[in-house]
């Protein structure tokens, strides 16, 4: 199956069951809450060291004015009192930075997850990384180096903690 079809599949699949979730006829009101699944937060910390390191500079989504934000060493930081370039960045900020990765698109990352992390490609964070889609910071990560394996990986509840390692190293 090729990415539009498969696109296109996820969309109509993940439009059907937000679909049935509604009632559509007006009459009453469903407080029913969705769940959904997303990658484990224990394991999270290699992949958001990774995305500080290519995407959360100032200029970029460490900035108050992106809507997509990333907190942590070298970039926006949670505390104020904290310089960007802090030793280390705070459990506070790792949960920031999974709770801002996981909403970008939490049905269709629901959908991944619930396949075992299969098809990556479909989520926006991927695409724009990789440079796939338009993204104003070019493609900080290339389609199989070790800053994709690291997210990839996640993904997949598998994380290659030695691609994550590799992701960070500043030349």
């Amino acid at each position: 199956m090729n990415r539009a079809a498969l696109l296109l599949k996820l969309s109509i699949v993940c439009l059907a069951s937000l679909l049935s979730a509604c009632d559509l006829s007006g009459d009453s009101y469903s407080s029913a809450v969705q769940t959904i699944e997303v990658p484990s937060r224990a394991t999270f910390k290699g992949p958001a060291l990774m995305m500080m390191r290519h995407c959360g500079t100032l200029d970029c989504h460490g900035s108050n004015y992106r809507n997509f934000r990333l907190y942590g060493k070298g970039g926006r930081r949670l505390d104020p009192s904290h310089h960007p370039d802090a030793p280390e960045t705070t459990a506070a900020e790792l949960d920031a930075d999974f709770d801002a990765v996981i909403s970008v698109e939490p049905e269709l990352m629901s959908s991944v997850i619930a396949q075992g992390g299969r098809y990556p490609g479909v989520l926006s964070i991927t695409r724009k990384g990789r440079g796939e889609e338009a993204h104003k910071g070019g493609a900080p990560i290339s389609k199989g180096d070790a800053s994709d394996l690291c997210w990839t990986s996640w993904l997949k509840d598998d994380v290659d903690t030695a691609a994550c390692a590799e992701s960070v190293v500043v030349e």
